[in-house]
């Protein structure tokens, strides 16, 4: 008995490694549903003069970890375990704040060494910044087109309240509140940075989304209205605001969570008027857009990042034509092909470091 005790046990152990194995992704560039993000490819075997890879080792393991078969699997339900009964989350990308919200830790920490400002900026790259952003403005004046830079604050600039206590901010003024102050006590130059009227909001109703990193459409409609005055035109109103049950956010496909954390009602906007889509195309987080509004008036071309989204709804129906790319994609030619009357750069806080190097190249 004892003998076929062990038999099984062997069997069901082979079975264990095997089975894994044989129900592993075989196809490349595939994406975890579950992390949303790209899996590792199979490695090759031979470099191209024959001999074998020598990475070939670190490249098989970086496979298997991200194809094994059942991977999102065990890996959601393992999620569910730690964040049920332990209320921990096993993420390099996400924290677990307090009342359930996230915030984000990827690239290297970058929004949470902007919290917690260990090292503020010199004058050396204030004054940097600055003359890279006066290039800018001069390129702008040069092709007439009026100059905005739009600078939003990070979520954890926001919501510090909800930052978990082990995590110290060491100043309380960030890099991006000296960036707004240099620029606007040595320059003309119209710099809109909603953090005051954020923080005036909240006291209302949610600016950012609770699971995402994002400004949610209040939000954005804050930074549209600060926008609009500096630009000195009168901001729409929305028709309606509808609240929905909402557990989604990049955060909680970061950590996993998303279908187990807990829904909660978040409020969504709606403008009336229709917008007619000029051209799209449809290049994910980089796509380029040209909206057309009949009872709008004058030419915007929008170069941001992702938080450009929640503000498109506005800006397509303030303006008789609306343009929106991703800074990434540094298309500064067809801005000038489009002849826009006002030209918007924005990036949130986690990029404004980036303003250290030439924009126009």
């Amino acid at each position: 008995m004892r003998k076929v005790l062990n038999y099984i046990f062997i069997v069901l152990f082979l079975a264990v490694c095997i089975i894994p194995l044989i129900f592993s992704n075989k196809k490349a560039g595939m994406i975890s549903k579950v992390e949303n993000r790209a899996l590792a490819e199979f490695p090759e075997v031979f470099n191209d003069d024959g001999a074998i890879n020598p990475e070939l080792k670190t490249g098989f393991n970086s496979w298997l970890n991200d194809n094994i078969g059942f991977r999102d699997t065990l890996m959601g339900f393992n999620t569910k375990i730690q964040y049920t009964l332990f209320n921990k989350i096993n993420s390099s990308d996400v924290i677990l704040g307090k009342n359930g919200w996230l915030f984000y830790q990827g690239e290297g920490g970058i929004s949470i060494n902007d919290y917690q400002a260990k090292t503020l900026y010199t004058e050396k790259q204030l004054k940097k910044i600055l003359n890279n952003v006066t290039e800018l403005q001069k390129w702008c004046d040069d092709n007439g087109m009026e100059f905005v830079l739009m600078l939003m604050p990070n979520k954890e600039h926001i919501y510090r309240e909800y930052m978990p206590d082990g995590i110290k901010e060491v100043h309380k003024e960030k890099n991006i509140d000296l960036v707004v102050d240099y620029i606007r006590e040595n320059s003309d130059i119209k710099v809109v940075y909603p953090k005051e009227e954020l923080l005036k909001a909240k006291e209302k109703y949610d600016v950012y989304y609770k699971y995402d990193t994002h400004w949610n459409d209040l939000g954005a409609y804050e930074g549209y209205k600060a926008l609009m005055s500096a630009l000195n035109i009168t901001p729409l109103s929305f028709e309606n605001i509808e609240a929905r049950e909402y557990d989604g956010g990049d955060l909680a496909n970061m950590a996993m969570l998303s279908g187990i954390i807990e829904a909660y009602d978040e409020n969504f906007i709606s403008y009336s008027g229709t917008v007619e889509i000029l051209y799209d195309d449809e290049n994910g987080n980089n796509a380029y857009q040209k909206y057309r509004y009949n009872d709008g008036h004058g030419k915007i071309f929008f170069m941001g990042d992702s938080f450009r989204d929640a503000l498109k709804p506005m800006l397509s129906r303030t303006f008789e034509y609306s343009d929106f790319v991703h800074r990434d994609t540094e298309i500064f030619n067809e801005v000038l092909k489009e002849k826009p009357d006002i030209f918007v750069y924005q990036m949130v806080e986690r990029y404004v470091s980036r303003l250290e190097n030439p924009v126009l190249k």
